[in-house]
């Protein structure tokens, strides 16, 4: 069941080819909803991965050492929303 309500909310943009693929750039193939990325979700990718560096579970730290003024998630945890 909740295969088949996924399918239905599906936006997915699927090409025969290459050549159909490049047809299309610039045109916008499809959207989502906004997903949250907060603490709850970067720990669980940390968990996940094993990745626990300061950079991304240690707010505070993050705060005062790191160059962004805060945690940042993982760079592999933001790619995976794109695709």
């Amino acid at each position: 069941m909740w295969r088949a309500a996924r399918r239905r909310f599906s936006t997915a943009t699927k090409f025969a080819s290459l050549d159909a693929l490049r047809a299309r750039v610039g045109e916008e193939l499809g959207w989502s909803k906004w997903i949250a990325m907060n603490a709850a979700r970067v720990e669980g990718f940390a968990d996940a991965t094993n990745d626990h560096q300061w950079i991304h579970v240690d707010p505070e730290r993050a705060r005062r050492e790191g160059p962004f003024g805060g945690a940042v998630a993982h760079g592999f945890l933001s790619l995976s929303l794109v695709a």
